[in-house]
């Protein structure tokens, strides 16, 4: 419908959506539809829509391992929602930039990313984000062989989790404290939360 009445910024955040839910069953067409929405925000320079783009682009490589490329992508996501002065955007990249560390094995700069990432957020507003920070310094903790000190972060993770009441990430942190006590070696409570996930 915005083709047909040239409504381009309807466009583009369609193809950008198209490009989102085409992730999920396969990256490279979503990675094509990515950068056919880059585009398009380009001709009409939205630069919300660009950093949106090129975020989307990024998630697309992460999700094909092509690291140096994700990471360009958040990094160009990055700058423009600083020169927006858009906190919450800007904590978004940044927690996706960390879970890239995570994936690389760089546990320190992994939590360098989260901890930027947390002074950007309204912890009372943002339960998700507040989450996934505090689940990626628990990996990194657990990663890092410290599994004593991920428990607690991952812990904070499940209780934001609950907030959301959203029960896949509710699962994913019940399972993050699951595991941190296998790692632990406290069995018992390892298999409360497995039973429960």
């Amino acid at each position: 419908l915005s083709e047909q009445v040239g409504y381009k910024k309807g466009l583009a955040e369609a193809v950008l959506t198209l490009g989102d839910i085409q992730n999920y069953d396969n990256h490279e067409t979503g990675l094509r539809t990515a950068h056919q929405a880059l585009e398009l925000w380009r001709t009409i320079d939205d630069k919300p829509g660009l950093a949106r783009a090129h975020a989307l682009i990024g998630r697309c490589n992460m999700a094909l391992s092509r690291l140096a490329e994700a990471t360009q992508n958040y990094e160009i996501a990055l700058q423009i929602w600083r020169d927006l002065d858009d906190a919450a955007e800007q904590a978004e990249v940044l927690i996706m930039m960390g879970f890239i560390e995570y994936r690389k094995g760089d546990w320190q700069k992994e939590i360098d990313f989260m901890d930027q990432a947390k002074q950007l957020v309204d912890e009372s507003a943002d339960p998700m984000k507040m989450g996934q920070i505090s689940a990626g310094i628990a990996e990194a903790f657990n990663e890092s062989g410290m599994p004593e000190t991920g428990l607690p972060y991952f812990q904070k993770a499940l209780n934001y989790y609950r907030q959301t009441h959203d029960p896949h990430l509710v699962y994913i942190g019940l399972l993050g404290v699951g595991v941190t006590n296998y790692q632990k070696a406290n069995y018992s409570e390892a298999k409360n939360y497995f039973q429960q996930v």
